[in-house]
């Protein structure tokens, strides 16, 4: 399917408002009118170019890329074709996507995932966003954030939900002597506070910090309990032993994105080597 200059155009237009509502109407055209020229184009590119939420539309990776070539030369149609399906090259591609993930995941992942996609010829430039997962999950849901590595995440039909791998968490002390009975972790976490709920032992102090580089460090120096992933603690150096008697919570690592992502191969090869990160 050709790709009508018409479209392109009205594509160009709305990149510029948050609704097809408000485009329509600064464009004065009628908005299914609109909508389904901008349907067509993502027809013709082969993925989508806009996310869609209750709170407005936001552009999609490929919606940038597409932009991009566009206000590069609007006549040059064919660098545009099929973009969804394209085959690679032997030239570097660049994908940018918004990722999102708590810190101590990226961690886990990132540097390999960086390495990996560039012996695919594909060079990686994330604009990160760090949160808890719920919050991250819901970025992604209202086409904020285009991908996420989201920790025990809620199924919802709207987002594509792929499992990566597991991870425990415990509560931990020094393999040298603990010299203060006191609590360090991040007290918002839900594994936080079941585990401390289901855990007999009552200390007197806590600390409350959201960053495990900061509880490993204290719980290595012997200043109290923590509570952290098993990944964290080998991440760390593994120089702390699990708390004999004390309970456990079991976690989930997914990969999570809306419906629209994934399309072209640039994403999917994404997909894919995200998990291949993680072993």
């Amino acid at each position: 399917m050709n790709i009508n200059p018409n479209d392109l155009k009205n594509f160009m237009q709305v990149s510029q408002y948050s609704s097809l509502s408000k485009a329509a109407k600064m464009l004065g055209v009628a908005q299914p009118t609109l909508s389904q020229s901008i349907k067509k184009l993502e027809s013709s590119v082969g993925a989508a170019v806009f996310y869609r939420s209750k709170s407005g539309i936001s552009m999609t990776p490929t919606g940038h890329v597409v932009l991009q070539k566009a206000q590069r030369i609007l006549a040059d149609l064919e660098g545009l074709q099929g973009y969804g399906t394209a085959e690679y090259t032997n030239e570097m591609e660049t994908l940018s996507v918004r990722l999102g993930c708590h810190p101590i995941v990226a961690s886990y992942f990132l540097k390999n995932l960086i390495r990996k996609l560039h012996t695919h010829k594909v060079i990686f430039n994330p604009h990160l966003i760090h949160d808890h997962s719920a919050s991250i999950q819901k970025l992604v849901q209202d086409g904020r954030c285009d991908v996420a590595i989201v920790v025990n995440p809620i199924r919802n039909p709207d987002l594509v939900i792929r499992r990566i791998c597991f991870d425990t968490v415990y509560v931990w002390q020094s393999k040298k002597e603990l010299k203060f009975d006191r609590i360090i972790c991040d007290q918002k976490l839900v594994q936080t506070q079941n585990l401390l709920r289901k855990w007999n032992h009552k200390s007197p102090q806590s600390l409350h910090t959201p960053h495990f580089e900061i509880i490993y460090q204290l719980v290595e120096a012997g200043l109290g309990y923590g509570v952290l992933p098993e990944r964290t603690v080998i991440h760390y150096g593994n120089n702390l032993k699990k708390v004999k008697g004390s309970p456990k919570y079991s976690d989930e690592l997914c990969l999570v994105h809306r419906p629209e992502f994934g399309k072209i191969d640039l994403e999917a090869l994404f997909c894919e080597q995200v998990k291949a990160a993680f072993d």
